[in-house]
């Protein structure tokens, strides 16, 4: 599927993928592995309880968004720009949904509970690689130009321009 076709990059970008993992998911879930450390006793429950995962989730979505908005706002022309916009789409309606389930998050979870804050987890860390996928494909733009929409791309840019002619001619 065309959708999936972003993860091809991997190979590609193998280094940034390892140093990724290290800071963003290692470092990044230290506080949950805190935990491990000073009750591994409770190392599951505490986190459940407390929403670490929804926590860590948050951010781990965030700063992909970033990336995203920072490359929307700085740049005219823009490669595979409606992926990266439907991508922060999703990015925020799953930090809507994660945020609405943390606030009701009660002290005793249920078994649903539990699931939906593992699952989300899983999701925001396959939707994380995705969006550093998609980041990174201009590397090998040839084997993705047909993800990429050149005619956003071209209308964007000349809805941009000053128009000084009505198009037969006559000044504006």
């Amino acid at each position: 599927m065309k959708i999936f076709k972003p993860f091809n990059i991997i190979p590609k970008i193998k280094g940034l993928l390892i140093i990724w993992t290290i800071f963003i998911i290692i470092f990044g879930q230290l506080g949950i592995w805190a935990i491990l450390i000073s009750d591994s006793s409770r190392f599951f429950t505490a986190n459940i309880v407390t929403g670490n995962f929804y926590t860590f989730s948050i951010a781990l979505l965030a700063s992909s968004v970033l990336t995203f908005a920072i490359e929307l706002m700085n740049f005219e022309e823009i490669k595979f720009k409606m992926l990266k916009i439907i991508s922060l789409s999703i990015s925020f309606l799953l930090v809507s949904i994660m945020m609405l389930l943390f606030i009701s998050l009660p002290e005793n979870p249920s078994f649903a509970q539990i699931f939906f804050q593992i699952f989300l987890y899983l999701i925001s860390l396959i939707s994380s690689i995705y969006f550093l996928c998609l980041q990174h494909l201009h590397i090998d733009y040839d084997n993705y130009t047909e993800l990429d929409d050149k005619s956003i791309n071209t209308l964007l840019y000349r809805a941009s321009q000053n128009v000084e002619t009505d198009g037969r001619g006559a000044k504006l």
